[in-house]
């Protein structure tokens, strides 16, 4: 998976490759986000790429079924 990564995600990537079993809590309180923030971050990026995959899937079922 390959996405824009801003300051924010690099902290939180460091943080990780430190010390992988940080809890959310903690992470967000070393990042300066709520916990709730992180998690819909989080939460937003992990689900971006399968649905721009669906739609692109379905795009590319729509024309190809049509032609």
């Amino acid at each position: 998976m390959s996405y824009v990564k801003n300051k924010v995600d690099q902290q939180i990537l460091s943080l990780l490759v430190e010390n992988a079993r940080l809890s959310t809590s903690d992470i967000a309180r070393r990042v300066n986000l709520s916990r709730s923030a992180l998690q819909l971050l989080t939460l937003r990026k992990n689900l971006f790429v399968p649905i721009l995959s669906f739609i692109i899937t379905s795009i590319i079922a729509t024309t190809t079924s049509t032609e």
